[in-house]
Order: C-alpha cells, then structure tokens, then sequence
C-alpha cells in the first residue's frame, strides 16, 4: 500500500488487477452490462439520478469533513456546484436530452428541475437527521473524521479495493459502518456493508459489528444491519468465483424489464436491440 489510507482518496495501487464490491454486484446482475461500461468502456447515457447521487455525496462528504461545522446553505452550495458540473459533463457527452434516461414519462428538462430539487432537499434532511443521531463520526488516528475512508483488503484471494462512506461509533466507542444511498430501496443483500468490515479490520484493526443504509429518500437509515450476515467463506468463494469468470472474459446477459429500462449502456447491447 502506498500510503495511509484516510484523509481523502489516495494511490492504493497494489496490483493491476483489483476488485471492489460494486463490481461484484454489477458483474452478477448483467455480465454484458459490466462489459460494456467497465472492459469496452463505451459511451453511457447520462442519467439525472446519477448527477444526484454523486452530487449529495460530495455535499455529504463536505460536512462530514468539516466535522458538521457547515451551515445548510454551505453544504447545499457544495451540492449544487457538483450538480452543475455533472449536468454540464452529461450535456457534453449527450446534447439529445430526448436521450437521456429518465424516470416515467417526464420531460428529461422536468426530470433535472425536479432532482435538483430533491437533492437539496436531501442534504437538508440529512443535516437534521444529525442533530438527533446518537452515532458520530470516529476519529482517525490523524485526527481527521472517518469519511471516504479507503481499504485495500484480500477475499478469496483477491485484492478488494473499496471506500466506505462513514464510519460512525457509539457512546462506548464500538465502530458502526454506514454508506449513502439516494435510490429508492436499500439493497437486498448487505454486501457493501460486510466487505467494509472486512476492510475496516484489516486497514485500521477496528472491528465492527453492524452498519446501516442511509437512505436519503426517507431521510434517515435502515435498521442495523449485522455485518456477520454474510460469511467470510461465502465472500471468499464469491470473489474467487468472480475473478477466475471475469479473468476468462466471460460474460452473460441478464434482460430483465426491472432493470434494463436503467441500463445506461443499454443502447449497445445486442440482447436490448435485439427486442
């Protein structure tokens, strides 16, 4: 590992080849959808939900490392700033905004206008959930709250790279993991959460034993969730399973009506153009 791993999004280049949860998840839902965004690497069509997702991180991120000292208007500030970046960026890659994905019948226009205005709304809920949560966020050993912490970590043989979003601890000092999710369900499986303990332990020694979702929609988190839910020998196995497949070029489509309506790369698929 190059260096420490807190205070922001450093080089934990250890290997070419690493793995992360998000491609596990994205390689066992659809493998041509993996392939198309992650090994082709082919133009995606921009999406509003995902300019807001990736705006309220940033803007969450902010307060957090400003140890909560940032007022509302502060923090919607850093939000709206990266929404309008992220729409810019989208606008480059598609000026046909009759192109872009969009939730139901909306104007895509309707559809930006409205989750801008969501994404605002969400920060402001997330800064009043705060102020009644019993969970803060843990200190690094720089000093510096635990946000964006990154791990670098072996499973099944294979290096996992991952950030976790919060790492939070009680009154008693136990450590509690949460990530951020703006989407409408929090997912079926708690993967995310059990690979950052996983991560937690080996980067920083520190082991947790429950973590949450904070869905922003609800403004506010999921139950705990045990982070024992999912074995070490099952993670172990997935990974392994994972690499050998992925490594072997091999990649199968999964149409689904739930899901490829979504798919940002759905316009390259022959199993999509195909129907």
């Amino acid at each position: 590992m190059d260096r420490s791993p807190w205070g922001g999004r450093p080089s934990l280049v250890r290997s070419i080849l690493r793995r992360s949860a998000s491609q596990l998840t994205s390689y066992s839902s659809c493998g041509e959808r993996y392939k198309q965004e992650r090994v082709e690497r082919v133009d995606q069509l921009p999406a509003a939900w995902t300019m807001q997702g990736t705006a309220f991180h940033k803007a969450i991120e902010a307060y957090e490392r400003s140890c909560r000292s940032l007022s509302l208007n502060q923090t919607q500030e850093v939000f709206a700033a990266t929404w309008h970046e992220e729409v810019s960026k989208g606008r480059e890659t598609q000026p046909d905004l009759s192109k872009w994905l969009r939730g139901g019948r909306k104007s895509t226009d309707k559809d930006i206008a409205e989750r801008y205005a969501a994404g605002l709304a969400q920060v402001a809920g997330y800064i009043e959930y705060t102020q009644y949560d019993p969970l803060k966020p843990l200190k690094l050993p720089d000093g510096s709250p635990a946000v964006e912490v990154g791990f670098l970590t072996v499973i099944g043989g294979v290096d996992v790279l991952g950030y976790i979003d919060l790492v939070l601890e009680d009154d008693e000092g136990n450590p509690f993991v949460r990530d951020l999710k703006t989407g409408a369900k929090a997912p079926f499986l708690p993967l995310q959460l059990v690979i950052y303990r996983r991560g937690l332990r080996d980067t920083l020694g520190l082991e947790a034993a429950w973590g949450d979702f904070y869905m922003a929609r609800e403004n506010g988190p999921t139950d705990p969730i045990s982070l024992h839910s999912l074995s070490d020998e099952l993670l172990d196995q997935w990974f392994s399973d994972m690499d050998r497949s992925e490594s072997a070029g091999l990649y199968l489509p999964n149409p689904s009506a739930d899901t490829c309506w979504s798919c940002s790369v759905k316009h390259h698929c022959r199993v999509f153009q195909s129907n």
